[in-house]
């Protein structure tokens, strides 16, 4: 229903609409109504799996813990001395 501002509701028409309610929650991303009281729901580990969330970052800790260069970037570090030392000339 659409407020019109004077607190009066005007009726939607909804003929031929599916109608959903939503609802958002921690266990569960989301729950979905529909009017035929079908249930649509994903679970918070499902969206982190078809996300790939967790593969990637264990992707993301081989490719670190594989080379020198980026794990001296993640800490801060310089990696190259030669260019270290163009740079405070």
């Amino acid at each position: 229903m659409d407020d019109d501002n004077d607190g009066n509701y005007k009726k939607l028409n909804l003929e031929g609409c599916r109608v959903v309610g939503v609802d958002p929650g921690r266990k569960n991303l989301f729950v979905a109504v529909d009017q035929d009281e079908e249930i649509t729901k994903c679970s918070t580990k499902e969206y982190y799996e078809i996300a790939r969330f967790r593969k990637t970052r264990e992707k993301r800790e081989v490719w670190m813990n594989n080379n020198k260069y980026i794990q001296a970037i993640v800490r801060g570090k310089r990696c190259n001395p030669k260019i270290d030392r163009s740079i405070n000339q």
